[in-house]
């Protein structure tokens, strides 16, 4: 099975929550993007449009890889002409709002997405496993896209912020290899080898085009060379954001897999971007009535978490991650901090349909099947393309 081989096999389409107003001081917008990630896209806009990337705010992060329309909002009622058009991205005004939107403001995405690759038995399978999926569900994880390009072999940024160590942290993310991006995973080579010699690292990328956020740190690194706080604090916000919440959705992924470990038999591991995840192919109808009934928060300092048996999990997945509930914190970065809230650990998509196959025109002599389903905010798409698999 493959996904994404084109842009277009992956089509995603925000649910939003707001209500549209004929004025307001924010000025809402139809985003439709093509193989373009949105901290590249709001570049893009700002640029146009003449105003602070810092104003552009958004309900949702949309991938890459894929064609998607979302919603955004910039602080201005323009009267103006605003919508333009470039090969990566449409903007479309269509109506303003009296504030902006912020971070899980949409109701969930709907999604199209096209298999490929796919034999006669393939086909089979995942039509025996939506019926399956219909009822029983699949784990809420965290896919691989929550932790970004910038997941190093040397373990989590994150855990390095929380113990005050901002040049790890910030080498961690300036030399990682790992990225889309063959001109970035060069660029960072050449990083990590004249590390401390800032001179020679603004040298080195020069030549780079599109590596503007490693140019800024490394220039402000010519001028205060042992300053690591303030270098990592301009890394893009959504970027330092991510860093954080990628560590926390890793915990709560461990906590997850060892809750089905604990409550299902026969789970089988699928690798992801930050180890392994486990899946159930069956589960008995009172094991997912009890796994249906416990919550799983996202674990912050201040998280209150009201059953022993969640609260036992997390301690021992905590515990072997070598930290303490109170010692997830940034304390240098005031803005940069963890968010608790409570995530479903089983969810079930809605509208969950196949369209016929055909005769797949990208892989030759194979099939292609697309298949829509809408999922709440938060859940991944490529987690139930896993779950078609099994």
């Amino acid at each position: 099975m493959r996904i994404k081989q084109i842009p277009e096999d992956f089509e995603v389409e925000e649910i939003p929550l707001v209500k549209l107003k004929k004025n307001g001081p924010y000025t809402i917008f139809e985003l439709k993007k093509r193989d373009i990630d949105l901290v590249q896209a709001k570049k893009t806009i700002a640029r146009k449009l003449k105003v602070s990337y810092r104003e552009i705010d958004h309900a949702g992060i949309k991938d890459k890889i894929a064609v998607t329309t979302q919603l955004i909002s910039i602080k201005t009622n323009r009267t103006d002409r605003t919508d333009f058009q470039t090969p990566s991205i449409a903007l479309k005004k269509i109506g303003c709002s009296l504030k902006p939107l912020k971070s899980g403001d949409l109701k969930g995405n709907k999604f199209t997405v096209t298999l490929r690759d796919l034999s006669k038995k393939d086909v089979e399978k995942i039509k025996s496993n939506v019926k399956k999926i219909k009822i029983s569900g699949i784990p809420n994880y965290f896919d691989s896209q929550r932790f970004g390009e910038d997941l190093s072999r040397e373990g989590f940024i994150a855990k390095r912020l929380m113990k005050d160590d901002y040049e790890t942290a910030l080498k961690l993310y300036l030399t990682s290899e790992n990225n889309r991006s063959s001109e970035k995973n060069e660029a960072h080579k050449l990083i990590y080898k004249s590390w401390n010699k800032w001179m020679k690292c603004l040298g080195h990328l020069q030549p780079f085009q599109k590596l503007d956020e490693e140019k800024k740190i490394v220039y402000y690194l010519t001028r205060n060379p042992n300053n690591y706080l303030q270098a990592f604090r301009k890394i893009n916000k959504l970027k330092q954001e991510i860093l954080v919440s990628a560590y926390q959705s890793y915990i709560w992924n461990k906590c997850l897999s060892l809750i089905l470990k604990e409550k299902t038999e026969e789970l089988i591991p699928l690798d992801y971007a930050a180890g392994k995840l486990h899946f159930y192919k069956e589960i008995k109808k009172e094991q997912l009535n009890e796994i249906l009934e416990l919550e799983l928060p996202m674990i912050a300092p201040n998280t209150v978490i009201k059953d022993d048996y969640t609260r036992a999990v997390i301690e021992k997945i905590l515990s072997k991650e070598g930290i303490k509930q109170e010692e997830l914190k940034v304390k240098k970065i005031g803005t940069l901090f963890f968010k608790t809230r409570n995530r479903k650990l089983i969810i079930v998509p809605k509208n969950l349909e196949l369209i016929p196959e055909e005769k797949d025109d990208l892989n030759e002599r194979k099939t292609k099947l697309a298949i829509k389903f809408d999922l709440e905010k938060g859940s991944y798409a490529t987690i139930l393309i896993k779950a078609l698999g099994l």
